[in-house]
């Protein structure tokens, strides 16, 4: 539903600014990046689960978290 859409959404974002403060300055590792993050959720584009799209927005959530990086 919406809500999933949301929290999607929101996560997206936080990997692709978590990816501009890390790799700030090395070009090839923000476009892998970039690349990487935009792939997997393109992967995933089409999930309608409830359950699933809670569990990779968690696992994105994780991949973000302070001290992980």
């Amino acid at each position: 539903g919406g809500r999933g859409v949301g929290i999607v959404l929101s996560v997206f974002k936080k990997l692709h600014r978590t990816r501009v403060d890390v790799f700030k300055d090395d070009t090839r590792a923000l476009t892998a990046a970039r690349f990487k993050i935009n792939e997997e959720f393109k992967k995933n584009k089409n999930e309608t689960s409830e359950e699933n799209i809670e569990k990779n927005s968690s696992i994105g959530k994780l991949s973000v978290s302070p001290g992980l990086i």
